[in-house]
């Protein structure tokens, strides 16, 4: 790809047409956006959509090179009709899922490739590192699908040049850099979906040294912990603060508090906030097993 033809990339976190509002932001493809971005800079463009009438028509208007959608259990039908769609309307497009609700045992993404023809990748480490390894693959030897599937690709499960044999590329265990990846929020890649009054999430740290059989970050695979930047944190909080339609803020860590003394640190300043200005008014913590913990800020 010249810098004349950017690598056109659409990122999908999509929900069902009906429902009336969605509740958070798409932190996580907005992570990768911001990330890979970082990266390969006026080599891509990307575009994040979380309604599926829109991604439709700029699958028709403008197909892009690759579209990555995020898997959850309440899309799978959805992700995998669009896929379809996707490659009706071109054919040449390289589709990408990655999320949750993909199983890193193996009879499970092979059955996934197995049973959707239409899909060619399967994203099982990292999003920001795979997606960057699928975006320097294909950068480097264009849109030649039989080139780009010639060989593995760390971090994900694909066909070997389009035939049935399904081949996983080597693990991404390498979590450095993760850390200092761009602010999604400071980057404005968020700011059309705070505007919509959708819930900001707030990222610290990620993975978790637990082996909770119940929970998809029990993997051995996500034991290591990613540490965000501090001070950055504090500038998404003044930022959200400010852009914010809302007045509520999801944490999304899989146990807010492990750090000790930088966590307690970051409730301090947010509790200053909620008494200054009054953002966040409350918390909710996505990840806390079994029961989502929800509380007012006034009773911390």
């Amino acid at each position: 790809m010249t810098s004349k033809q950017p690598l056109i990339i659409y990122l999908a976190h999509l929900d069902h047409p009906n429902f009336i509002h969605r509740i958070a932001v798409p932190y996580n493809i907005a992570c990768i956006a911001s990330y890979c971005k970082s990266k390969f800079g006026k080599d891509i463009e990307i575009s994040l959509f979380t309604n599926v009438e829109n991604l439709m028509e700029s699958m028709r208007t403008k197909p892009p090179h690759i579209l990555g959608l995020s898997f959850y259990m309440w899309n799978v039908n959805l992700v995998q009709q669009v896929i379809e769609c996707c490659r009706q309307t071109n054919p040449d497009t390289i589709t990408v899922i990655g999320g949750p609700s993909v199983s890193r045992i193996l009879d499970s993404y092979k059955k996934l490739l197995s049973q959707n023809r239409g899909l060619d990748i399967v994203s099982l480490d990292h999003g920001e590192k795979t997606f960057a390894d699928i975006i320097c693959r294909t950068l480097s030897v264009g849109m030649n699908r039989k080139m780009i599937f010639d060989n593995p690709i760390a971090g994900c499960v694909s066909r070997l040049n389009g035939s049935k044999s399904i081949v996983r590329g080597p693990d991404i265990k390498d979590m450095k850099g993760l850390e200092k990846t761009p602010s999604p929020y400071l980057e404005g890649y968020l700011d059309k979906f705070l505007e919509m009054g959708e819930w900001p999430m707030l990222e610290t740290n990620r993975g978790c040294p637990y082996l909770c059989t119940f929970c998809e970050r029990g993997d051995t695979y996500f034991n290591k912990l990613m540490i965000r930047d501090e001070d950055t944190i504090y500038e998404e909080l003044a930022y959200l603060a400010k852009y914010s339609k809302v007045r509520k803020l999801i944490i999304t860590d899989s146990n807010f508090g492990i750090m000790g003394e930088r966590d307690l640190r970051i409730i301090q300043k947010i509790e200053e906030m909620h008494h200054s200005i009054n953002f966040p008014s409350m918390i909710t913590d996505v990840a806390a097993p079994k029961v989502e913990t929800q509380y007012s800020i006034e009773s911390m």
